[in-house]
């Protein structure tokens, strides 16, 4: 059997989730290595003892094969597993130049919807798919990482193509107990996700709320909803259509998230460390409204007040 090398790329929540459950599944298997790359305090756990993993069903622990702040000492690898904020991605990409070679797949699973160009773009030999998580997690402290939903999905493809480096690392996925899927429509969910999380970080940002405090806040509630219908007329300007009832999924996954839960840009405006992903989920949309010459007023409105206070 061909050994298979996977380096998750950012061990924050979703990256600690997903690597976590894939270093666990494959810990004896000699023909899977799973490496991290983290940094700082997190990294110190993680190699000192390792990453936990807690969810309502319980917790583990489990080490990978390696963890280093440089990944160039891995090598090439099979897969690459990105999941960083935006504004780390541009650097990250420039150290991960050692690690990718001409049979490299990179999967996103990002928050916005340019991540898999600009890594295309970057390294235009690897096979770059699109995806995306659904799920709520956080690092709670360094090498704790924790789930708050009872959702935990993965979704990753290559719009209208399928082959069978793809189908490997699903399979490995499911192996690893993870709810994962495969799918060539996968701009469907790339702009589900993105509609739900840009609306929801737009709107906890806009009131300064978690979940539960949007949700008992019939004006902040409004806002919500128009936000999701600008970001569905975005959507199919775009040429891309949802299923059937999308929208009232959309409202549901924020109704249904945990009370004291919030998005990670409104995280990352709290701490006041002066980096969020404001610009791709919010000023995307606002700048491809009009270069598609189409009106998202609330949006406007949101992301004009947020980029003067924060």
């Amino acid at each position: 059997m061909t050994k298979n090398k996977i380096l998750i790329a950012g061990m924050g929540g979703i990256g600690g989730y997903f690597g976590g459950h894939l270093a666990k599944a494959y810990a004896s298997d000699p023909d899977i290595e799973v490496y991290f790359l983290s940094r700082g305090k997190n990294l110190d756990v993680i190699n000192k003892q390792g990453i936990t993993i807690k969810t309502s069903s319980g917790e583990f622990t489990t080490k990978p094969t390696a963890a280093a702040a440089d990944s160039a000492a891995f090598g090439i690898m099979d897969y690459i597993i990105i999941s960083v904020k935006s504004y780390d991605l541009p650097p990250l990409l420039a150290g991960l130049e050692k690690n990718v070679g001409n049979t490299t797949v990179i999967i996103p699973l990002l928050n916005g919807v340019e991540g898999a160009q600009s890594i295309h773009t970057f390294f235009p030999h690897a096979l770059v798919t699109e995806g995306c998580a659904n799920i709520i997690v956080r690092l709670v402290q360094p090498g704790l990482v924790e789930s708050f939903s009872s959702f935990k999905s993965l979704h990753f493809g290559i719009q209208n193509i399928l082959g069978r480096r793809l189908e490997k690392i699903h399979e490995l996925f499911i192996g690893a107990g993870i709810d994962s899927t495969l799918t060539p429509n996968i701009l469907e969910q790339i702009w589900f996700k993105f509609i739900f999380i840009s609306a929801a970080a737009a709107t906890t940002s806009y009131y300064n709320a978690p979940f539960g405090k949007i949700r008992a806040d019939h004006t902040a509630m409004d806002t919500f909803q128009e936000l999701v219908d600008e970001a569905l007329t975005l959507c199919t300007a775009e040429g891309i259509s949802l299923r059937k009832g999308a929208k009232e999924k959309i409202i549901a996954n924020l109704m249904n998230g945990p009370a004291e839960a919030t998005t990670s840009m409104h995280s990352d405006i709290l701490s006041g460390k002066g980096q969020s992903e404001m610009e791709s989920l919010i000023g995307y949309p606002v700048r491809r409204a009009g270069a598609l010459d189409v009106d998202l007023p609330v949006y406007k409105k949101i992301y004009k007040k947020l980029k003067s206070s924060v």
